[in-house]
């Protein structure tokens, strides 16, 4: 978790102020920014919750297990709220439909080395400028050799940009990336290199480090021809992703102009939620929601 630094005492008035879908802690007013776990971690806990409950109920126990997210008191101030991965509870009276109020009678956390990973970079952005910029400078190099480049001429140009099904077949600026490519406008860096099968998940998030090296994993899903921009301006809003930016000592805009990101953000960001949408299939989702769900017109009138 990335401490959120301020100089003022938060309470529970600003957990539950949250954006939905944000999760944090609050330990003696100090807000904890959460990162939604991965795949991995979800997991062990499901796998963890259903042992226990199963141990509980085969032995006739009376004690309850709670998954997170839910809501640990553990005192009878508001500047206490915390929200463990597993806890199983014995004590009824403990419990409403708020929470735990007390400690609970075992806690069970667990903790990722990727978890750290992100928080270090969070850490470094509040803390040590230099030192982000150089870990930052590691993590695009290893970005940049994690597949072969695409050398500028064999690059499909016209359908660089990730929306290009949306383009009329007349737009005029549909050479728009191959006149930049070629140096006839605008400034080749902006555009960098593009990688030949390029995984878009190589974030903080899914990385850990062993022996001092940086191992990824989760990284089943990969891009062709994609930009090592689109890449590492996720790695940059992953790190700056919730309030963690109120004590950075650099303003996101200005690492974005450092590596070239700027000029073309929001297409880079487009890679990832277009993959993102893709992933989650949105689209057939909302399809099939539109032809499957009630005319409420037709049910008032029946």
């Amino acid at each position: 978790m990335g401490v959120l630094k301020k100089e003022e005492i938060y309470s529970l008035e600003d957990i539950y102020a949250l954006p939905e879908g944000e999760r944090a802690e609050l330990v003696d007013g100090v807000i904890y920014y959460m990162a939604p776990p991965s795949m991995g971690h979800q997991r062990l806990v499901s796998e963890m919750h259903y042992l226990i409950k199963d141990y509980i109920k085969k032995n006739k126990g009376k004690c309850e297990v709670f998954p997170a997210p839910f809501a640990v008191f553990l005192d009878n101030s508001d500047k206490t709220y915390v929200e463990p991965d597993l806890c199983v509870i014995c004590d009824p009276i403990k419990l409403d439909d708020r929470g735990c109020h007390g400690a609970p009678d075992w806690v069970i956390e667990v903790v990722s080395q990727s978890s750290r990973q992100m928080d270090y970079f969070r850490k470094l952005l509040c803390e040590d400028k230099d030192r982000l910029l150089k870990e930052l400078n590691r993590f695009l190099e290893l970005i940049g050799h994690s597949s072969e480049i695409v050398p500028y001429d064999q690059v499909d140009w016209e359908h660089f940009d990730p929306d290009w099904k949306l383009r009329r077949k007349d737009d005029p600026g549909k050479d728009r990336w191959r006149r930049i490519a070629l140096g006839e406008e605008g400034r080749q860096e902006d555009l960098g290199p593009i990688l030949r099968r390029g995984y878009i998940n190589l974030v903080p998030e899914n990385c850990m480090y062993v022996d001092g090296e940086l191992v990824f994993y989760d990284q089943e899903y990969c891009l062709e021809q994609l930009p090592v921009h689109a890449i590492f301006q996720r790695v940059i809003d992953h790190i700056y992703r919730g309030p963690v930016w109120e004590k950075a000592l650099i303003e996101k805009e200005e690492l974005l102009e450092r590596y070239h990101l700027s000029e073309y953000q929001r297409m880079w960001g487009l890679y990832g939620w277009r993959f993102e949408e893709r992933i989650r299939g949105e689209k057939e989702l909302f399809e099939y929601n539109q032809q499957c769900r009630r005319d409420w017109k037709i049910v008032s009138g029946n």
